[in-house]
């Protein structure tokens, strides 16, 4: 068997891991519980996510979006030697601040991200989450980004559901698993 037949057949079976859960939250979503992956391939998750990443000794920080996002953002921090960032809920981080509206499938959300005050020279992160459903979140990352003095590069997510997203994305955005739904 090829390198590529067992690259291909190693992926097929981590995805099948990632359970879909019927209307949960709320009726109409489907949920992916990346957890079953996660208790049995965390390390090959993170491995490959940071083989995705471009250029990553020009990164300085890795930013994550909360909740799951932390998972993936502060692994990679980890293991690729740099800082960790977090966009979290509105409220929950020290001042100073910005944040922005996010309209999600299940409803809406204000995310914030604390601003770097050493802004005269941006400094490069990259921006994970663990799903992209309408795109909506990330997009709304990378202008909190900007705003806080960052200047992002290329987003990662595990998941991308591609006929879930809502218009085209202006930004760099590799993922490790692709649904349709």
């Amino acid at each position: 068997m090829s390198y590529h037949q067992t690259f291909l057949n190693r992926k097929s079976k981590m995805k099948e891991m990632i359970k879909s859960i019927p209307d949960f939250p709320k009726s109409g979503i489907v949920f992916k519980d990346i957890f079953p992956l996660l208790q049995n391939c965390f390390g090959e998750v993170i491995d490959d996510l940071s083989r995705k990443i471009e250029k990553p000794n020009e990164i300085d920080y890795i930013v994550g979006i909360e909740s799951r996002g932390f998972i993936f953002a502060s692994a990679l921090a980890y293991k690729l030697n740099k800082g960790f960032i977090p966009i979290r809920k509105k409220g929950k981080l020290p001042p100073p601040t910005f944040s922005e509206a996010v309209i999600m499938e299940y409803g809406q959300s204000d995310i914030e991200m604390s601003i770097d005050e050493i802004r005269h020279v941006p400094k490069k992160v990259i921006i994970i989450d663990d799903v992209i459903a309408t795109g909506e979140t990330m997009r709304r990352a990378w202008t909190l980004c900007f705003r806080c003095g960052y200047a992002p590069v290329q987003t990662l997510a595990l998941i991308n559901i591609k006929n879930a997203n809502i218009g085209e994305f202006h930004f760099p955005l590799k993922c490790l698993f692709e649904y349709k739904e």
